[in-house]
């Protein structure tokens, strides 16, 4: 039986700094999401708009 052994992933720096940009914008809107939670307690819908591909359902779910 042939084994693999598990190589180290290395990641550009772009990529990197796509990652950081993403966790930032992430923590910026899932506060404001949650802040709407907390104030509407169910009571009123929100429709988030914006550009397409950009992760609004992503955020909506978590």
């Amino acid at each position: 039986m042939r084994q693999i052994k598990a190589q180290k992933r290395e990641y550009s720096d772009a990529y990197k700094a796509q990652k950081r940009e993403i966790e930032y914008m992430k923590r910026k809107i899932y506060n404001k999401l949650r802040e709407w939670k907390e104030m509407s307690n169910g009571t009123s819908a929100m429709m988030v708009e914006g550009a397409r591909r950009i992760g609004k359902n992503l955020e909506v779910n978590d």
